[in-house]
Order: structure tokens, then sequence, then C-alpha cells
């Protein structure tokens, strides 16, 4: 391109003559009729000069050495366009534009000092005029020189001062510098003076704009967003069509929260280009912000037959349509965008969850295609493996959870600590597997990972109310408690099962090892919590200890003066022991508050008031209990009790009986039963039901010991209560 523009340029000489006539007509002179005929170049040339004054002839003069320089510039020949410049300085010294030119060269150069003295020495000679001063901020720019560009700048306004350049320049040397508060001061000086408001507002806008999108508080935030929208709507305003400014203004209405008016400036853009992705993106989030969700998905899919092969569009238009309960369109887009991108493992896990439920074996072949395109993506493996641990395909799932854990730490070349769940679920998948052997090691790093993973693997397996789950798992806690003997947590949750299973001294004899061993310890206040003297209380009442199950219900009370667990179980022990009636009343009332609907909690009312004697109250009330627990042993039991004081022995009889059906253990009802010469060894066995009586459905909900909904990597587990059971039976403890 150089030598094209450099052959075509011509020998220097024609330049030269080329811009003396052109001087002539810049000097505004007429020659003869009879020069202007002349035919040859000499006689006309000296002609001319001689028609030409002194001063216009130097015009002229510097006028071809500039054009001649300018040559030299385009054949970037600098050394030599640098001379000729200066002779055109020379030839006039007030034609200023040959200062500028020779600065640039000066600077091509490397002669930066060269150009400063040039401009200073002009700005010097015209302290009325603004454009050497320009020039010579410049040319401190071009050396980095900021401060000094900044006061020469700032002297050029003092000559100019409604020049809205300057004060754009100004501010932004001052942003440069840091100094932005002296900035934005600039800025309004700029439009106080009378300088054109519009840029320099777009500009400060555009600093209100940044300061908005890094603040950390919401007033904060919200305050320098107002700001930016009144200056950018003031720019907009002069500049209707200026396709930044909309985006600018509808992104800012986009964070404030302003759906309709962010969608008027992107409708605005798209008017002016339909096929505008960035407006159409923007607008469907604008959408959805209104809870339009079916215009955002419109919008969406223009954008996505604009970009067919853009994953991201179709992967937002996925979750719309997962958020619209439109499944089969989510799971079509989200195909689309594993399509789209098949390196992407988005696409892959948001199919495996969307069929999880309906689907599990599609579910795992999207997560096994997956694995296809990326075969060590560890979030695809532990997706992978919760959905087999779901199907109960645990062997399956250990060796998901396995290849999950080592690509993970492949991937980040040293041991890393895994989502929340993961070594709980690889415990439990261990468990389930009956290769017990295994999950203490795994349980202790789902300790380590998560303070509440004990508790959660203990409801887990004892969801079910199976003893022999339990038995299983005290082992389990033993070896877990050898090799974490710090962690108090493990016998406070072995003290815990161990009352479960009924074997109180066992239970005491870890639960004071805790409760002794943590006495001005620095993790008291995480392991003696209300739930731990709850179930303390709890083994004291059950091994008769009254007394101190009161002090320890009371210490459970100050840690949780809402549990209604503990109000019912402190007064269904006083009943019990014909202690403290009317302060058992008023604790279980306040119980009922919380849980108006608990058959237990009724059932301990009922129970007082057998207790005080008010038998009619007694019966209201434990026949409501009935309503709610129809085959409790207790309830039936207690309702035989009123049967016999209200004189209704049969009924009595009736009562105990269904309770010893029930619970053929409870000794104290087959005692009864004796005293009215029945043999419970000839009635009806257990398993059948008088005919004479319906059982409803009981109001409690039955527990999988498989979770329904795998926990999502990343995600806490959020399992029932696992320490204090959802219905205690009056102090009759059926779950843990």
């Amino acid at each position: 391109m150089a030598r094209h523009i450099r052959k075509r340029a011509g020998p220097p000489w024609a330049n030269y003559l080329a811009a003396v006539a052109a001087a002539v007509v810049v000097g505004g002179c007429q020659l003869p009729a009879q020069q202007a005929a002349l035919g040859e170049h000499e006689a006309g040339a000296v002609d001319l000069a001689e028609a030409l004054t002194a001063e216009k002839k130097a015009f002229a003069e510097a006028l071809a050495h500039f054009a001649l320089a300018q040559t030299y510039e385009v054949q970037r020949d600098y050394e030599r366009a640098l001379a000729a410049y200066d002779r055109a300085r020379q030839a006039d010294p007030e034609y200023l534009p040959t200062y500028m030119r020779m600065a640039i060269n000066l600077l091509r150069q490397r002669k930066g000092e060269d150009a400063v003295t040039l401009l200073r020495e002009l700005a010097e000679r015209h302290p009325d005029k603004a454009q050497p001063l320009i020039w010579l901020g410049s040319v401190y720019r071009q050396k980095h020189e900021l401060d000094q560009a900044l006061d020469i700048y700032s002297a050029a306004l003092e000559i100019y001062p409604t020049e809205t350049a300057l004060y754009l320049t100004t501010a932004d040397l001052l942003f440069q510098l840091g100094r932005e508060d002296e900035a934005l001061a600039q800025l309004q000086a700029g439009i106080d003076a009378g300088a054109r408001s519009a840029p320099l507002r777009r500009v400060r806008g555009e600093v209100y704009t940044r300061r908005a999108a890094g603040a950390t508080d919401s007033a904060v935030r919200r305050h320098w967003r107002t700001k930016a929208l009144d200056d950018l709507e003031a720019a907009w305003a002069a500049a209707p069509n200026d396709t930044d400014l909309l985006m600018a203004l509808g992104d800012l209405q986009l964070q404030a929260d302003n759906g309709e008016a962010a969608i008027a400036h992107f409708e605005r853009l798209l008017r002016r280009d339909p096929t505008n992705a960035l407006a159409l993106e923007r607008m469907a989030q604008a959408y959805e912000q209104q809870d339009e969700l079916e215009s955002a998905a419109g919008v969406l899919e223009q954008l996505a037959k604009l970009q067919p092969t853009n994953a991201r569009v179709f992967m937002a238009l996925g979750a719309l349509y997962e958020t619209l309960d439109e499944r089969a369109k989510a799971i079509v887009n989200y195909q689309l965008a594993a399509r789209a991108a098949p390196q992407e493992p988005t696409a892959y896990l948001k199919l495996g969850l969307l069929k999880m439920e309906d689907e599990p074996q599609a579910a795992i072949t999207a997560l096994e295609t997956g694995l296809e395109q990326r075969p060590e993506d560890p979030r695809i493996w532990e997706m992978l493996a919760y959905l087999k641990f779901n199907e109960a395909r645990y062997a399956d799932a250990i060796n998901a959870f396995r290849a999950a854990e080592r690509y993970t730490q492949a991937a980040m070349d040293r041991p890393v600590s895994m989502s929340g769940n993961f070594y709980l679920y690889l415990a439990l998948a261990y468990y389930y597997n009956r290769q017990t052997d295994d999950v203490p090691e795994v349980l202790g790093q789902a300790l380590e990972q998560n303070p509440d993973a004990l508790e959660a693997f203990a409801h887990l397996i004892l969801a079910d109310d199976e003893t022999d789950r339990a038995e299983q798992a005290i082992p389990i806690f033993e070896a877990l408690y050898a090799a974490y003997p710090e962690e108090w947590a493990i016998p406070a949750m072995l003290g815990y099962i161990h009352s479960f299973r009924e074997e109180y001294e066992e239970a005491l004899d870890l639960l004071d090892r805790v409760y002794n061993g943590l006495q001005d310890h620095e993790d008291a206040d995480d392991i003696l919590t209300a739930r731990f003297f709850f179930w303390y209380a709890a083994a004291h009442e059950r091994n008769k200890d009254y007394a101190r199950a009161e002090e320890l219900f009371y210490e459970s009370l100050e840690r949780d003066p809402d549990n209604a667990e503990t109000y019912n179980y402190l007064a269904y022990m006083w009943a019990e022991n014909d202690m403290n009636l009317e302060q058992a009343k008023t604790y279980v009332l306040r119980a009922l508050e919380d849980r108006p609907d608990s058959g237990a909690f009724i059932d301990t009312l009922g129970w007082i008031y057998f207790k005080q004697g008010r038998y009619d109250d007694a019966y209201r009330e434990i026949q409501r209990a009935l309503d709610k627990l129809p085959d409790d042993p207790v309830v039936l039991d207690h309702m035989g009790d009123i049967y016999l004081a209200l004189d209704q022995p049969d009924k009595a009889i009736a009562k105990w009986k269904r309770a010893f059906e029930k619970d053929p253990d409870k000794e104290d009802v087959a005692r009864k039963l004796a005293t009215h010469d029945v043999d419970v060894l000839k009635e009806t066995p257990p398993d059948e039901q008088a005919p004479d009586e319906e059982t409803p459905e009981p109001d409690t909900d039955e527990c999988s010991t498989v979770p329904d909904d795998p926990v999502e990597p990343g995600e806490e587990p959020v399992p029932d209560d696992p320490v204090v059971p959802d219905e205690m039976h009056n102090g009759e403890t059926n779950q843990l």
C-alpha cells in the first residue's frame, strides 16, 4: 500500500508547484489576462512572484513546504518531513498548523522534549489563543505526563471556557489520575459554564453507572443508579438515535427493576435493528423480571432463530420453560443446548434433573451421554451417583461417587473437599450396600465436611422405625467414636440411639460422659443444645430419676423456649406421677398452641384431666386423640382407664384388649385385663382387627429409608429433625 501511494505521489517539485498555485487562490490574487495566456512556466512563475505581496508570498512558500512535508510523511520519511515543516515555519511563522505537524514528527523521532519546547514557545507568542495550549497538552499526553497535560488543558479552558471537548479532556485526565470526584466536578463546571451538557452528562452518567455496579449497599446502589439515569436520559434527549445510549439506559432500568422502562428502550433498539442479539437477550431478561415469562420465552425463541448454535440461549429457554412447567419444551431446549455445545456439562445435568422423577433411566442415559463427551467431569459423575442411589443401585452409586471424587481431585491437582452432602450419601450407599465396615471412615469425612452429617445419617437409617437398623448403627458410631475421640457429637448421637433402643443405662453413661466432658469446653454450646438436654432428660425420666429429668428439661427450655415437644414431655411426666398438674396443663396447652392437631399432645391434656378427676373432660380429649391416633396403644389404654372411671367396664376391657393387641409388651395393660379375668393368651391374635371398630388411616407420614429426592451437588441436606421425632407420644419415643 505504501509503495502504491509513493508511485502516485510523483516528484516532490510537482507538489510544490501545485501548492504555489493553491496559494494564489487562497491569497485571492488576480492575474492579468495577458500573463495568464503565457505558455511558458518560467515566465508565468516570474510574473506570479512579482504579483504577490511579500506577506502572501511568504504564506505561499510556507504552504508549498507544508505540502512537500506531507508528501514525505506519506513516504514515512519523517526526518525530511520535519525539515520541510521547519522551512514552512521559517517562511511563515504565523501559520500555526505547521507547529502541530512538527510536534508530531518530533514525537515520532522520540524527541518529545523538543516538541514541548516548540509548542511552549508558540503558546508564549500567542497567549490569547487556546490552540497552541491544546497541542501542547496533547504532547504531554503522548508522553504520559498527565499532570502537566492537565495544567496545560486547564490553562486553555481559561481562554475558551465554553469548549465542551476541553472539559471532557480534563475530566478524562482526572479519571486517569484517580481523582474521580474532581473529574465529576469538572464535568459539572462545564455544564455550569454553558458548554454542551449532553456529552458531559453522558460521561458523568457512565461514571455513576460504574459506581452503582460497584456498590454493595442497596441504598447506595439505588442512589447512584438514579443519578446515572437522570444524566443518561438527558444525554439521550439530545441524541435520540444513539444506540449505545439506548442500550445503557435499558441496562440501567433493568438493574433498577424497572422492567417496563427497560423493555421500552430495548424495543426502540430493535425497531432500528431487529437482529440486535444483545437487545433481544436483555429484553427477555426484562420480561422475566416483569414475570411475563411467556413473552420472555417468545423473545428468546427469536434470538434462537438468529443464533441457532448459541447454547446459552437454549439453556435460558430451558430454564424458562422449566419455570412455566412446560417440561417437554425445557427438555427439547436442553437437548439443543447439549447439541450446540456438547462439551458443556450443564445441559446434561439439567436433563438428568428433569427426567429424574418420571424417567430415571432416561435421566441416567442423559448423564451417561454427557460422560461420553466429558468422561472426567466430576459434576456429571456426582449427579449420576445420586441417581443410582435413588434407584437403590448402591454399588453403582459407590463407583460413581468415587469417580466424582477422583476426577475432582485430579482437576484440582490436590485433595479437595467435596460438595456438602457428598460423603453423607456415600456413607449411606455403603450402609445400604451392606458394606458397613467402610461406613465409619466415610462418615468421618462427612462429619468434617458438614457438622450435621451425623444427625442426618442417623435420621435416614432409623426413620423407618426398625430396631435392627438401630442395632446396626451402634457399631458404626462406636468405630467412629474410636477414630474421632474428640468429636463430642459422636457419643451424644450414640447415646440417642441407645435411648431409642430403650437401653437407658448405656444412654445415660454416654450422655453423662458428654455432659461432664464439655463443662467449660469451647465446643459446649455446639453440643449441649436444647436437643441434647431433651434426650438427656428423657433418658433420666425412663430411668425413673424424675427430679433430674425435670432439671434437664428446664435446661432444654432455656435454650429453646418455644419447643412444643419439651413442654408436652414434661407435662406428661408430671401427669404420670401425679405432680404439678396445673402447671402440666399450662405447659401442654402451650404445646398445643404450636401444634393444635397433635394427637399425642391432646392425649396428654386428656390424661391430665383424668388425673384431676375431670372424667368428662378427659373423655372428650382422649376421644379427640383417638380420632387422630386410632391404633396408638397408649391412647387406647388411657381410654380404657376413663371408661372404667365412668363405670363402663366392658368398654374399658375392649380398649385395653386393643391396646394389648397393638403392643403385647405392655405389662400394665396385661395386669388390668387379668384383674378383669381376661386371659390375654386366649384372646384375638394381635394382628387381627376387632370387627366392630374401624381403623382410619393415622395422620402420620411413613418414612422411607431412601430419600425421595436426591440432594444436588453443593446443596446442604434438609432432612426432617433427625433427633426429635415428628410425633412424640407423651414420652413414648418411637423414633430417633
